[in-house]
């Protein structure tokens, strides 16, 4: 997915990193409308991959379901195993997506980050690191179904 943004950058997203729990579920419950969107990027081509240590569950019904790329990661360092995985990937194609204090260092590293303000909150230094910050997970990733609306919000 190419985004060019007038005065800032052209990005070319492959990989969409996503943090379960706090930002695509609420209390390990996923809606409906986001494993369909979850399921249409899949279907553009864009690749995702779930980065969760799996608090609440939910992660069966997106790699089942839709093939999708699940990291499991231990409990201890999981800012850092989110991070490596942005650079394993990719960090020059990778877009994230996340709302924890796990996610900072994913959201720091990734060419372009969202952050998501759900009903668990928003861990206050991801503000600084991501180019975005929405209210919902549903319109995150409607960022990525309708990239316009990155442009319109990035452009200067």
């Amino acid at each position: 997915m190419k985004i060019d943004i007038p005065g800032h950058k052209a990005f070319d997203i492959e990989n969409l990193v996503l943090d379960l729990n706090g930002t695509m579920a609420v209390d390990g419950r996923l809606r409906a409308d986001v494993v369909e969107k979850i399921g249409e990027l899949n279907r553009r081509g864009i690749r995702i991959y779930i980065a969760t240590a799996g608090t609440h569950g939910g992660v069966d019904e997106l790699k089942d379901n839709m093939g999708i790329k699940v990291l499991l990661i231990k409990r201890g360092n999981e800012a850092e195993q989110k991070r490596d995985l942005i650079e394993k990937i990719g960090n020059g194609v990778t877009a994230a997506i996340g709302n924890g204090a796990n996610d900072y260092l994913m959201l720091e590293r990734a060419a372009l980050s969202i952050a998501v303000l759900e009903e668990e909150g928003i861990y206050s230094k991801n503000l600084l690191v991501a180019n975005m910050v929405v209210r919902s997970s549903e319109s995150a990733l409607d960022l990525f179904l309708n990239p316009k609306r990155i442009i319109a919000t990035l452009r200067k």
